[in-house]
């Protein structure tokens, strides 16, 4: 936990560092997306049913309605901006910063390190998941912030008008982290085991296409035709 809590800290310092508005943006995201969410299948349906079962005035419920719809609109302009804009711009900064920093890094060992075949595997790995590193911990904060907003917003209906129903939201709450949690460690075992086969076939691909290579398979086949 102290090792993932420590990575998890140091693509934060770098993603913050190299693109601090996106950073803060994408937290707000994923904040916004559940909290409209919550205001839409949970407080506006409920105001309605109570509406219908009372018998209130129909001009309430539309007041309502349209109140968030008027919200929902205001809260779109900026996150069309963040999806066709800002993604686009900020991603290639994040995977440019931390493949230098890998770089760097790599720069600075012994040549002695990179005849062990198990730190080389690594290495190779390493630099190949950069950029799906990049996305899984942006995927990650944002399932968090979600994740979050979702616990308390909930948390706080339920202890409102449904106290009983906080233990099922905190039980979901607890065996998806759990659930999550040994998912990514089977998904990081399989590749683990995998990059050495890859890195071995890419070589052997690199080989077999290599223009000395073909150049003499070729002559090997004119060879063949004219015998």
């Amino acid at each position: 936990m102290k090792k993932v809590c420590s990575n998890l800290w140091f693509m934060w310092k770098l993603c913050f560092k190299t693109a601090p508005g996106f950073m803060l943006y994408h937290l707000y995201d994923g904040f916004r997306l559940q909290i409209m969410i919550f205001i839409e299948h949970t407080l506006c349906i409920q105001y309605v049913l109570k509406c219908a079962e009372y018998g209130e005035p129909f001009w309430k419920a539309l007041l309502v309605v349209g109140g968030f719809l008027l919200l929902m609109m205001l809260v779109t302009i900026p996150d069309g901006y963040y999806q066709h804009a800002m993604v686009y711009r900020a991603k290639p900064k994040l995977y440019k910063a931390l493949k230098e920093q890998m770089y760097e890094k790599a720069a600075e060992l012994d040549l002695s390190c990179y005849d062990n075949p198990k730190y080389y595997n690594e290495f190779v790995l390493a630099v190949s998941e950069s950029e799906a590193s990049i996305d899984r911990f942006l995927t990650f904060l944002n399932n968090t912030v979600q994740s979050i907003t979702i616990l308390i917003s909930t948390g706080v209906f339920f202890i409102l008008t449904d106290s009983i129903g906080i233990l099922f939201v905190s039980v979901s709450f607890v065996a998806s982290f759990f659930l999550a949690k040994k998912l990514n460690k089977l998904n990081y075992d399989v590749r683990m085991k995998v990059n050495p086969l890859e890195r071995k076939r890419n070589y052997a691909g690199r080989v077999f296409y290599l223009n000395d290579y073909a150049k003499e398979l070729r002559l090997n086949k004119d060879v063949a035709k004219i015998l």
